[in-house]
């Protein structure tokens, strides 16, 4: 076999394997910019890298409020308790891998259209149950999202709570 074809080889089979590390390209400092929250919760610019996004706020009724939140390759609903200020988050299914890990979709997850059903007179740990269920990963805090990043980098995962149901935590209506 030939050296320039040898390497070629070589290339494409460290390719297919997915040893190419996870990277994408930092977003300097300086033009880090703030998060912005929009009045129906959507925002954009969230994490110091700029990569997470949020649609608008649902009211899922009796206190609880959903929203799509996304992370470069993955997305999940954050399920919020606005009467104990608690909030999950359940990861969508797995739909593919990228070098950086699984690509979970949320988006259709949520019944009528998809099979999690979300009892919004129960209490958040049967959201958990219900996820678990259908094979989801679950996080037991929304603000993992928010981790080790700066404040202005954090969205607020309260924020369908304090437009449905302001009255309900006087935590969640600072």
């Amino acid at each position: 076999m030939k050296p320039l074809a040898l390497i070629t080889a070589s290339i494409l089979a460290v390719a297919s394997t997915g040893a190419f590390a996870c990277s994408f390209e930092p977003v300097p400092p300086l033009q880090n910019k703030r998060v912005e929250q929009a009045s129906d919760c959507s925002f954009e610019n969230g994490g110091s890298q700029e990569w997470i996004t949020g649609d608008a706020a649902q009211d899922l009724g009796d206190g609880k409020t959903v929203q799509i939140v996304r992370a470069f390759f993955t997305s999940g609903l954050v399920v919020s308790d606005c009467s104990t200020s608690e909030s999950i988050v359940v990861l969508g299914p797995i739909v593919g891998e990228t070098s950086c890990g699984p690509e979970h979709r949320a988006e259709g997850l949520l019944s009528p259209e998809g099979n999690l059903q979300i009892d919004s007179s129960k209490p958040l740990s049967e959201a958990v149950v219900a996820a678990r269920q259908l094979d989801l990963d679950v996080w037991l805090s929304a603000e993992r999202w928010n981790m080790q990043e700066k404040r202005k980098d954090r969205f607020d995962v309260m924020c369908g709570c304090k437009n449905f149901y302001p009255e309900l935590n006087s935590e969640v209506a600072r």
